[in-house]
């Protein structure tokens, strides 16, 4: 589940503003994260890991191990999604090279005395990192959940390029502690409601909470839409640290 604190006392009268806030500093954080990726995307091209097994032409060491790790994976991930396990070859020949991150979203249940409904919420400080595939997040969640169009070649497609992103994640670690050091932590996790696939998850430096249930009725009611974005934690930009300031005043210390 999306990582939530506990949920500040808000009005409905002051929800526009902290709305206001929330979207101003996550369309800030979206910009740099997209910028640092793009800056990396030679770095994270899929052949760097997985060598022949997705067209690459130069010899990869360790391709062959990280394609029998993949394999596996997806083996064990397709009984969530109603696959069969048959080889991914085919969908591995087709990973694209360009890469994209998708805003965590997640289900809840909102409910008072009177009342019980479903809403989508969405982190403003969370993302998955994949390869681009026919299926947004969005279209894939519809597709696996049975509440949209269902194409099982795109399936199996989004699955596999979620596992080629993760192995070359963990095949090039320094590339995960360049984003840390640029106050972006990754994490292997799956989604709510997902299955049990582990995606390659991006995490801002500072945390996001969702407001009471009776608030976010009350914003339903108001805007008919069963959606909320969460609110990004004031206290959490206040407290922010820098590792490598940190990193310095822990060696001064030690001299």
């Amino acid at each position: 589940m999306a990582k939530t604190a506990t949920p500040t006392v808000l009005s409905f009268e002051t929800l526009p503003q902290a709305r206001a806030k929330t979207e101003a500093a996550a369309t800030f954080l979206e910009q740099k994260l997209q910028t640092y990726v793009d800056a990396l995307r030679l770095l994270m091209a899929p052949q760097r890991a997985l060598g022949r097994f997705v067209g690459g032409k130069d010899a990869v060491g360790h391709a062959e191990r990280a394609y029998n790790q993949l394999c596996e994976q997806f083996r064990t991930v397709c009984p969530s999604y109603g696959l069969t396990g048959n080889s991914p070859d085919e969908e591995l020949g087709n990973v694209d090279t360009v890469t994209v991150c998708y805003p965590w979203e997640y289900s809840h249940v909102v409910k008072n005395d009177k009342e019980s409904k479903s809403i989508t919420l969405t982190s403003p400080v969370r993302w998955i990192l994949t390869y681009k595939s026919a299926y947004s997040l969005h279209q894939f969640r519809q597709a696996v959940s049975g509440s949209g169009e269902r194409a099982t070649r795109d399936v199996r497609q989004f699955v596999v390029n979620a596992l080629a992103m993760v192995q070359l994640l963990k095949a090039f670690p320094k590339l995960t502690e360049v984003l840390a050091d640029l106050h972006f932590r990754v994490v292997y996790e799956p989604l709510p409601g997902l299955g049990s696939l582990a995606f390659a998850t991006i995490q801002a430096c500072v945390t996001s909470q969702r407001p009471s249930d009776e608030l976010l009725l009350m914003a339903m009611r108001f805007s008919g839409v069963p959606a909320f974005i969460e609110l990004i934690d004031l206290d959490s930009i206040r407290t922010l640290e820098d590792p490598l300031k940190s990193k310095f005043e822990a060696l001064a210390r030690e001299s």
